[in-house]
């Protein structure tokens, strides 16, 4: 009996007509008490929407659309149909109820209950809360500095991988992509194929959960090293003069190109308020930076590739036939003799 009165309740809600008033007075809201004089008495929101500064008193339904709250609801807000949306700065007094759609605050407050209440089963599960402006750009500034760390300590204990990486962007940069794209087409193959050869033994088969560890561990070094590879690579082009570069311009090279792959993130943190264009400018964000990660994992795997074409770099050189001649703290440097010339009679 439930489930069909609120289908009965959902049906009649969407069958009012929409040219009428977008938001109805509750009867609570029909009489309403002398307001204050600050106060602005509505006796319905056009549109469905309470606008910035606007104070209404009593309960305010809407049926088949959403109810957007930029100002003051003193009692209950009503959606049939549609989502509650409580914007920043917006309050509502009593309780927020959606049927058949969600609440959502977007910075607002509901001093009541959250309820969203679907047409055949009831979900009184929490609101859903959006991330605000400020919040968004915090995380963005949290993965910089995440980046930023990991690409110091890199500098620090293993500039020579990062400098062979980066070399080789400068020389195949077209073939590190591609070389990218072939690893992430393989990487699951791979694992499937590593498990598969460890579970023929029963001792390779309890070490099953450490390999994909240290599998999942591998691929996250590979895919880190090469996109702080390609910031490095990105922020050299924006160094003056060429010469000699030192720890520090490297550094500077490096911080250079995470913030320019993250300022795009930075953008659609702050387009948060506009939900399309802040999904347009995280889409480019993230094609962006699939990109850089393709690239620089692929040429982290041929950095690998080839220092093992081209062998040991220094070979031991010959061995010198007077090294046997080493100074002593005694005797200093024994000296050879040379061969006399025979004399002749």
């Amino acid at each position: 009996m439930r489930i069909l009165a609120r289908l009965a309740l959902a049906v009649s809600a969407l069958a009012l007509p929409a040219s009428g008033p977008a938001a109805q007075v509750s009867p609570s809201a029909a009489a309403p008490q002398p307001a204050a004089p600050s106060a602005h008495q509505h006796g319905a929101p056009a549109r469905g929407t309470v606008a910035p500064g606007d104070t209404v008193r009593g309960t305010v339904t809407v049926a088949g659309r959403t109810l957007d709250v930029h100002g003051i609801i003193e009692g209950d807000a009503i959606a049939l149909g549609g989502d509650v949306v409580v914007h920043h700065g917006a309050r509502v007094q009593g309780d927020a109820t959606a049927i058949g759609g969600r609440v959502v605050l977007r910075g607002g407050t509901v001093r009541g209950a959250t309820r969203q209440i679907g047409l055949l089963t009831d979900d009184r599960s929490r609101p859903v809360r959006q991330a605000t402006t400020w919040e968004a750009i915090k995380v963005v500034l949290g993965w910089l500095a995440i980046l930023a760390a990991i690409g110091i300590g890199v500098l620090l204990f293993a500039e020579g991988s990062l400098t062979s990486v980066t070399e080789t962007l400068e020389r195949h940069l077209a073939r590190s992509f591609w070389y990218g794209l072939l690893a992430q087409l393989a990487l699951l193959p791979s694992l499937l194929i590593l498990v598969t050869a460890l579970a023929l033994t029963v001792v390779g088969l309890l070490l099953v959960p450490f390999a994909v560890v240290a599998y999942a561990i591998v691929v996250a070094g590979l895919l880190t090293l090469g996109f702080l590879a390609v910031a490095r690579f990105t922020g050299s082009a924006f160094r003056r003069g060429a010469g000699r570069t030192t720890r520090g311009q490297h550094l500077s090279a490096l911080l250079r190109g995470l913030a320019l792959y993250l300022s795009v993130f930075f953008v659609a943190a702050a387009l948060t308020s506009q939900p399309l264009a802040a999904a347009i400018v995280g889409s480019v964000a993230i094609g962006i930076s699939w990109v850089a990660a393709t690239v620089g994992l692929g040429a982290a795997i041929g950095s690998r590739v080839d220092a093992r074409r081209k062998g040991p770099r220094h070979k031991t050189p010959p061995m010198d036939p007077m090294v046997w001649q080493t100074p002593t703290p005694i005797t200093g440097v024994a000296a050879a003799r040379r061969p006399k010339k025979a004399e002749v009679g």
